[in-house]
């Protein structure tokens, strides 16, 4: 019905790992469940190892492309970290820890590994093996899926919604060998994470826009961005349309080339829930593409706020035995200069030191820079 109209329509199935159990223990599905970094085993949550959690995987997405859409999302619960809301995420089942040891971690269960990974004052070599064999698993769960989708049609493209980077760069994504894995024909585009779902004080509004930077920085040149645009719960009295208006603006300005919205409840009942949602949209539409045309013509400068995006990889531990404390790069300077209207970029990279340009440092961030560059 509605490319009868000249639209196009993209499905997002919603699950894949699975956010968090909400007390579903889905009994008549067999895969392996997910054990978190504190040991939690989850009800529903599944192993992204499992071959039985991958076939469940693959074959949903199957039925998607089959039913004839030419974009699938996968979700932002395709990470390893948060998942049912406790520790840092997973997995750490037996058989990982069983991988892992063949690969030549010395930690011999869970406990000892998520002790190594944040050792105190060094980078503990069970780290790097962790962090490689993560970055495998990603990459090898996109090869199966943009295998899978080219038995269909070769034509579909896949969409990825990434979530925050700084946690991204805790397990160690290789962002490159990700997008190449799942672009076909048709390059992979991404939904960069925001915050600010609900009404958010300057510092949680350019939160979202330090997330954002740092995503162009990690991506492919040429990548394809649309970013999220979300209210939660569900209702006007969540985020108030001006601030919702602003979050576009900013975001288009910063470079996207389309939003995706989360603004309508899940209850199938569609615009009718928010009757106040289309009326706004529609009436911000002229403005949003006037941004973006202006936006075109422009260059962004500002402080050069250095965020390493493998900060994890070099920066010593601090010996707390929790995942959530491994070292990362954060985007303090980046929120509280945007916040007081001083302009920013995140760079993820270290960059050769311009004399002639401003920067700002902090945090696990020093580590990678050499004597002469601080």
């Amino acid at each position: 019905i509605v490319e009868r109209e000249g639209y196009r329509t993209s499905l997002n199935l919603w699950h894949t790992i699975l956010h968090t159990d909400r007390g579903r223990r889905s009994e008549d599905v067999k895969f392996r469940r997910m054990v978190n970094d504190d040991g939690y085993q989850n009800l529903s949550v599944g192993c992204p190892i499992c071959p039985d959690w991958q076939k469940l995987w693959l074959d949903t997405f199957a039925d998607g492309a089959k039913a004839g859409f030419k974009t699938l999302w996968i979700e932002d619960d395709f990470r390893f970290h948060n998942h049912s809301g406790h520790g840092w995420g997973g997995c750490f089942c037996d058989e990982h820890i069983k991988v892992l040891q063949q690969r030549g971690i010395v930690a011999k269960n869970r406990e000892e590994l998520v002790a190594n990974l944040n050792a105190k004052d060094i980078v503990h070599p069970d780290r790097k093996i962790w962090q490689t064999f993560n970055a495998e698993t990603y990459i090898d769960l996109a090869k199966k899926m943009r295998n899978k989708m080219d038995q269909i049609d070769p034509n579909i493209t896949l969409g990825l919604m990434a979530s925050y980077i700084p946690v991204h760069t805790q397990e160690g994504r290789d962002w490159y060998g990700l997008i190449d894995a799942l672009s076909g024909k048709n390059r992979a585009v991404v939904r960069p994470h925001a915050a600010s779902y609900q009404e958010a004080g300057p510092r949680g509004f350019f939160f979202s826009f330090g997330n954002l930077s740092q995503t162009f920085g990690v991506l492919p040149k040429g990548t394809k961005t649309f970013f999220e645009i979300e209210n939660c719960p569900m209702s006007r009295f969540a985020k108030s349309n001006h601030q919702t208006r602003m979050q576009m603006a900013a975001v288009i300005d910063g470079g996207c080339d389309g939003l995706t919205f989360d603004v309508l409840d899940f209850l199938g009942t569609g615009p009718a829930s928010e009757p106040g949602m289309a009326p706004m949209l529609s009436g911000a539409k002229d403005k949003m593409l006037r941004i973006r045309d202006l936006a075109a013509q422009t260059t962004q400068l500002g402080v050069q706020a250095i965020v390493p995006a493998d900060t994890t990889k070099f920066a010593p531990g601090n010996g707390k035995p929790e995942v959530g404390n491994l070292p990362t790069a954060y985007y303090g300077w980046f929120v509280y200069l945007g916040g007081f209207g001083i302009p920013c970029i995140n760079v993820p990279t270290v960059p050769e030191i311009d004399t002639s340009k401003i920067y700002a440092l902090a945090g696990d961030a020093v580590a990678g820079l050499s004597d002469e560059q601080l």
